[in-house]
């Protein structure tokens, strides 16, 4: 992207575009890629620097750098140039600090951000709530309350047919045990057996466990994406879950991808 791009794009964050501007800017992030990558760097960017607390530090260089500027009409009328020189010196050099700051932190916050650390970090397991379907709890279900992982998967395989529920359970009983393929396959199932039904059981549920799953396995792009989806629906039942996963750290995966 030219330079010429970059400093519309720092312009359209910054809020400095007229209205005709703006649009015309919107209408070139949905048609290039590259230019939609571009911005979302930048507000990655922006973002590191409110999460590490530099941005008094910040300002307190522009306002040094701001001083020294209106020193020099005053210094080159008396001749004292090696004052101004001084003073430039160590303003640049604050500023070059505070810059090398910026890049640590996010070559830090960017390395240091995985997907099976975001796992880890935000999973919880799930409380079967005899509320959720029928409250006529089989064996599968007494298995699962008891936290018998493999008497949930050897029900479920015993089982010739067995409900959206069953395929729930048995996707959370992977996961617990850490098969995340098939844990996936089991929420995508789930997922399946609702399309076009008005009852959509263990729905919500499914797509929240299924971008925990998807990172686990390092299915980057597909967890980010579902837990973006979530956070976007405020009727969601895990909105609130997904809501409080750093925006920071998905943003930093999204650029990542996938392994």
């Amino acid at each position: 992207m030219s330079l010429s791009n970059e400093e519309i794009l720092i312009n359209y964050l910054d809020n400095n575009l007229e209205a005709t501007d703006r649009l015309q800017v919107e209408e070139l992030l949905r048609l290039d890629a590259d230019s939609a990558k571009e911005l979302e760097q930048l507000q990655f960017s922006v973002a590191l620097i409110r999460e590490a607390g530099l941005k008094a530090q910040v300002a307190a260089v522009r306002g040094d750098y701001q001083s020294a500027a209106k020193v020099v009409p005053m210094q080159a009328q008396t001749g004292n140039t090696a004052v101004v020189r001084s003073l430039y010196k160590n303003v640049f050099r604050v500023a070059a600090m505070v810059l090398l700051l910026l890049g640590a932190a996010a070559i830090y916050e960017y390395s240091a951000t995985n997907s099976y650390g975001m796992f880890e970090k935000n999973y919880a397991s799930f409380d079967l709530n005899t509320s959720r379907g029928n409250n006529d709890d089989g064996e599968i279900e007494k298995a699962y309350r008891n936290k018998d992982w493999a008497a949930v998967k050897n029900i479920f395989a015993a089982n010739k047919e067995n409900s959206t529920k069953a395929w729930f359970l048995s996707g959370m009983a992977e996961l617990e045990t850490k098969n995340y393929d098939k844990a996936i396959a089991s929420f995508k199932e789930v997922m399946n057996q609702n399309k076009g039904k008005a009852n959509e059981y263990f729905q919500d549920e499914a797509e929240y466990y299924l971008a925990m799953s998807s990172l686990a396995a390092g299915h980057t792009t597909d967890g980010v994406t579902i837990l973006k989806k979530i956070r976007a629906d405020k009727n969601h039942l895990f909105n609130k879950k997904a809501s409080e996963i750093s925006s920071l750290d998905l943003t930093a995966l999204g650029l990542k991808g996938d392994k």
